[in-house]
């Protein structure tokens, strides 16, 4: 049903853009020329938890596919295009994208979002639209996820952390997605505060020409949804060691005075289609077991975080939210609630990111239909 969804979404947008809509090659950025490199992270190991099944376990689900997160690298480009919600890069004829996207074997969020139609021989149909300005020097951010915030944590705001890292002191225009969350930008200025870092913020869709484009490989990636189901796939590979550092970094900004109203949370998702059957009763449960309920849509990003690093005990309905583990401290215990799905996709996502937290995590999934 999903892909049947994107792929009317591409049709209206193809039609309506028909005479911008190009065929180009893709590249990885290991298979291209770029102007320069340098190195920042060697590979890493990779970790994961191993989750435990309060019920059954889905027999078919995959987990623990990469060992080792490959380098990471500051790369240049030149003359390139960019786009508001999109990490591509559009060079000439070609459409750039970094090493862990495969879309011979996995859909892209680019694609879901009806941006562009991956074909054969590695080819893809992109909306070639003229650039509506031109910036001498960047380095982008810009990402089809960053609109989600376990993605924002876990995949670009790392990134960003790194520049800090390396170029806390290069005056540079960093490009970032408009119209993002709150607290997405909370933590961004959290992360960037005291650099001589100069944000501009992108508009979805708009294409800039940038003379000088830097950018930063992946620090995490998880794949949207596999072409093939059947097949091995990933569900999260992240370089856990350096969203490890950035958490300690940001928890260190953010002082938490120990607060035991939030020793035992429930992640509540009232608002959500995801959320438990019978909640009224689940709630009252959670309630006598010394639970405390939190709606997470209403607390700012620096709130968050004190929670996390409060909580020992947290009991969540699979989302966005859960991102927040990456502050809290090692034996934690999560459980978390969760569709059964007989592949399991989605499911070791959070077991890859946390991998080097020593979390004890749980599921209870829903009865398989």
């Amino acid at each position: 049903m999903r892909i049947i969804f994107f792929k009317i979404r591409f049709a209206i947008n193809f039609l309506i853009n028909f005479f911008n809509f190009k065929v180009l090659k893709v590249k990885k950025y290991k298979n291209f020329k770029y102007k320069e490199e340098k190195i920042l992270e060697n590979k890493a190991r990779v970790k994961y938890l191993i989750p435990k099944f309060f019920n059954k376990r889905p027999k078919k689900i995959t987990n623990k596919i990469n060992y080792y997160f490959p380098k990471i690298s500051f790369l240049t480009f030149k003359k390139v295009k960019v786009y508001g919600y999109s990490s591509f890069i559009v060079k000439d004829n070609f459409l750039l994208h970094h090493d862990l996207i495969n879309t011979n074997t996995n859909y892209c969020l680019e694609e879901f979002q009806g941006k562009c139609w991956f074909i054969k021989n590695n080819k893809v149909l992109w909306n070639q639209r003229k650039s509506d300005y031109k910036i001498n020097e960047a380095i982008s951010f810009l990402d089809s996820a960053s609109f989600n915030y376990a993605h924002w944590i876990s995949e670009i705001l790392p990134k960003i952390y790194l520049y800090r890292k390396y170029y806390k002191t290069k005056k540079i225009l960093l490009l970032i997605d408009k119209n993002l969350n709150k607290n997405i930008l909370q933590s961004l200025r959290i992360v960037i505060k005291d650099t001589s870092a100069v944000i501009k913020q992108v508009n979805k869709g708009e294409c800039i020409l940038v003379n000088k484009l830097h950018t930063i490989t992946p620090v995490g990636f998880s794949n949207i949804s596999p072409k093939n189901i059947l097949k091995k796939h990933s569900h999260g590979f992240f370089n856990q060691k350096i969203i490890n550092e950035m958490s300690n970094f940001i928890s260190n900004k953010i002082r938490a005075k120990e607060d035991n109203r939030y020793k035992k949370i429930f992640l509540s998702r009232d608002d959500s289609k995801r959320n438990v059957q019978n909640v009224n009763k689940f709630n009252i449960i959670i309630k006598n077991l010394g639970y405390k309920k939190i709606l997470f849509k209403d607390l700012d990003f620096e709130d968050q975080v004190k929670i996390f690093k409060n909580a020992k005990d947290i009991i969540a309905v699979s989302g966005a939210s859960v991102a927040n583990m990456i502050f809290s401290p090692k034996k934690t215990r999560l459980v978390l609630i969760a569709n059964f799905r007989e592949y399991g996709p989605g499911l070791f996502y959070f077991p890859a990111m946390l991998g080097g937290k020593k979390i004890d995590l749980h599921y209870i999934l829903s009865k398989k239909k």
